[in-house]
């Protein structure tokens, strides 16, 4: 039996078997349990309605064939009552003893008195006597359904329940009869058998039981571990021998963390391929680094990033890897025409030359045996050229180190490259799709629709699957304690007059294609956002700027640096301008030189540490005004401890690779504040709300635990009170909007070149 066990801070342990019994169902995997009122099913096994001893079953067929009459229901009809007093031991094999019955009563089948009844039946049915179906008729009662279901993968079900079953799933349970009976003889538990036994025509129903079952509040759906998850634990074992650490790694300087020391030993026993997920400012690029060195004879490594991270990748490996690399012996690709170098241990080459096949192998044409593939969520979509140049030279090398703080930026679809770059027999894209995403039909233009793979389900399971392979991932409030908490705040913003009135307008607008969003679209048919959208949303920005602006004066009152992003190259054209007004003014008061930096799409490689330095060192230096986008990965700027989004993202993978930013090893404030600056009734509202909802998703997938980003409302509103007045039409148009759609959530798309930066 090969057994993977896993747990996460606060919940319960849970695991996986290849061939674990759980109950009478064989290979499943225990998520939860329901609950009502505030208990869980076991604190509370028997519900509220009804007793578990009015319950009747139908005898299994072995069994059937040796009652006597007597036990049956007339032919003419009536419902058994079920004698908890009365047990004949008619039992063959492992089957339970079945029930006799007293006296059936005349009710009619259909009538409302026998409703009760007919509610408490499981499949019963004889020849003579009417379906059970009827049960069906039952009106649901709207009530918290307290049950639990386990499906195994040998086509069984089991059912715990502690009250009636809805109308619609006692639908689905019924379909061509199946057969239930109690679970050794335990009352309120009971298993189908055969009916979702695979290659049957029954087996069609279980996508059906699982929908219905899931719809309902506090039950949980137990599922079996698919054959392609067995397959894949059975190819990938769970390294077991503990690999020593060479010698050339304990030499680095400074040395490694205990945390970091953990995850090149986890790497090296899965010798040297896994995915580094530590949270963003964990030193992933060190322990990355470390492993590669473990392999030396085996080098040169390929170091694939995205372009703005090649010279950090340069200073980084000659900063751990001192007396092992010199700086001739690094090679940065900047262009199509280089040429790789025969004697260069360390080539660096960004994604976009990666689709240049001469640097997807070595000059002499054999394969790269050790590969670095940085922010690896980069090669997530699977029809992008960069993935497909990129999968297949980390499926040849004998070692891929994998790295991302975000390996999912927005859903769990988003996984399978990385899983399928790194295990053996890993199953195809659509058999993940099924298991682990949503599936979502989106209505495009007239009577086009298109299937969108969204959000995440059998988080757990998933979850579990990482880390039981290829994953180890640590978070900072884990392993650094010293570092500070992150202090979120949600300032709303009221809009200028002028502004809010042009803005309305759009707004206006825009209500009717908000209406027309799914949960995980703006998207049209060829794959660009929904133009109305994007039109308000950059709007909304400009029309924000004054009340932005205010808000940063009355944070550069304070001592501190900061950081500033936002998305579209008209904010932050704006912002450089309002920002250095700000500087200028309060420079002069101070006595002082203060000064800005700006890190956008068009920024050269070249000079992004040099940039980056002047912060980090200057004092005079208070602000880094920085695309959302182009910034969010990469950079060190712990000088700074607060952080703006004048703007915000819809990808809380890049929120939160751009807060870490500064909160990160090296940060020494006691603080680090971020503030979400939320312009009231805009489309900011929904961005903000989306953020919430993907984080949750993520989070469970890749920590194991549901997460959310927690921001506590600002007391204070900003947007300058003297010239300013309620919009009050706006904020309801909106308002009226978002509401329409719940939480409206735009997608990650391409950008457009014209207003978007990055």
């Amino acid at each position: 039996m090969q057994q993977r066990t896993a747990s996460s801070g606060g919940s319960s342990t849970f695991t996986i078997s290849t061939n674990q019994q759980h109950g009478n169902v064989d290979g499943a995997i225990r998520i939860g349990f329901g609950k009502h009122n505030g208990k869980t099913f076991e604190e509370n096994p028997r519900g509220h309605l009804p007793t578990f001893q009015e319950y009747a079953f139908s005898a299994p067929p072995a069994t059937r064939n040796s009652l006597s009459t007597s036990h049956l229901p007339p032919s003419g009809g009536g419902l058994p009552t079920y004698d908890p007093n009365r047990v004949q031991q008619h039992s063959t094999g492992s089957q339970p003893a079945m029930p006799s019955y007293q006296t059936p009563r005349t009710l009619p089948w259909q009538s409302t008195q026998n409703n009760f009844h007919n509610q408490q039946v499981a499949g019963y049915r004889t020849k003579s006597a009417p379906a059970a179906s009827t049960c069906q008729n039952a009106a649901s009662d709207g009530k918290t359904y307290n049950f639990r279901m386990e499906i195994g993968s040998n086509g069984s079900l089991k059912l715990t329940t502690g009250d009636w079953l809805p109308r619609e799933l006692w639908r689905a349970l019924s379909f061509e009869t199946p057969l239930l009976r109690p679970v050794d003889n335990n009352p309120g538990e009971y298993v189908v058998n055969e009916a979702l036994m695979p290659n049957t025509s029954r087996a069609k129903i279980i996508d059906k039981v699982i929908a219905e079952a899931k719809k309902l509040p506090g039950v949980a759906v137990v599922e079996p571990i698919p054959q392609f998850v067995l397959s894949v634990l059975s190819s990938n074992p769970t390294p077991t021998e503990t690999i020593p650490i060479p010698e050339a790694i304990d030499a680095i300087q400074p040395p490694l963390k205990p945390y970091q020391r953990a995850g090149v030993e986890f790497a090296l026993q899965r010798r040297g391929r896994c995915l580094l997920g530590d949270e963003m400012g964990l030193g992933k690029t060190l322990q990355a680094l470390a492993v590669a060195l473990a392999y030396r004879t085996e080098w040169p490594v390929l170091v694939i990033c995205p372009p703005s991270l090649k010279f950090v990748w340069k200073d980084q490996i000659l900063e751990w890897l001192k007396g092992h690399v010199r700086g001739d012996h690094i090679q940065v690709i900047m262009k199509g025409k280089d040429t790789i170098q025969s004697d260069a241990k360390f080539v660096i080459v960004g994604y976009p030359l990666m689709n240049n096949p001469k640097f997807q192998t070595r000059p002499n044409g054999s394969n790269f045996q050790v590969v670095i593939c940085d922010e690896c969520h980069a090669i997530k979509d699977s029809k992008a050229q960069r993935t497909k140049a990129v999968i297949p030279v980390i499926q040849r090398a004998n070692r891929a180190i994998l790295i991302s703080g975000t390996p999912a930026l927005n859903r769990a679809a988003e996984l399978y490259n990385i899983l399928y770059c790194l295990l053996k027999d890993f199953p195809s894209e659509s058999k993940f799709h099924n298991r682990y995403c949503i599936k979502e039909q989106q209505h495009i233009g007239k009577g086009r629709v298109v299937n969108k793979w969204v959000g995440a389900k059998n988080k757990e399971e998933l979850y579990s699957l990482l880390t039981s392979t290829i994953m180890i991932r640590r978070l900072k409030k884990d392993v650094l304690k010293e570092l500070p908490e992150k202090n979120r705040i949600k300032v709303p913003l009221d809009i200028t007059d002028s502004k809010a009135q042009k803005v309305l307008a759009e707004v206006q607008q825009a209500q009717k294609t908000m209406r027309e969003l799914s949960k995980e679209s703006l998207m049209n048919g060829s794959g660009q956002r929904s133009e109305g959208f994007l039109e308000v949303w950059r709007k909304t920005g400009e029309a924000k700027i004054g009340a932005v602006k205010d808000y940063l004066d009355y944070l550069l009152d304070n001592d501190c640096k900061m950081l500033v992003f936002a998305h579209h190259r008209s904010m932050l054209d704006k912002l450089e301008e309002k920002v250095d007004g700000i500087l200028q003014v309060k420079g002069s008061s101070a006595g002082k030189n203060y000064g800005l930096i700006r890190i956008d799409g068009q920024t050269p490689q070249t000079k992004r540490p040099e940039l980056v330095k002047k912060f980090q060192e200057d004092e005079d230096i208070r602000v880094a005004v920085l695309s959302i986008t182009a910034c969010s990965e990469g950079l060190t700027l712990t000088a700074a401890s607060v952080v703006v989004f004048a703007e915000l993202y819809w990808v809380p993978g890049t929120i939160e690779q751009a807060e870490a930013r500064v909160h990160r090893i090296g940060q020494t404030k006691s603080c680090v504040d971020i503030h979400y600056l939320i312009a009231r009734g805009s489309p900011d509202e929904a961005v903000y709300a989306c953020l919430k909802r993907k984080k949750e998703d993520t989070s469970a997938i890749l920590n194991g635990e549901v997460e959310t980003l927690k921001a506590h409302d600002s007391p204070v509103r900003f947007g300058g009170a003297k010239r300013m007045r309620p919009i009050t039409d706006l904020y309801e148009a909106a308002e009226a909007a978002v509401e329409e759609v719940s939480e409206t959530i735009p997608p990650a798309a391409k950008r457009s070149a014209a207003s978007i930066d990055g």
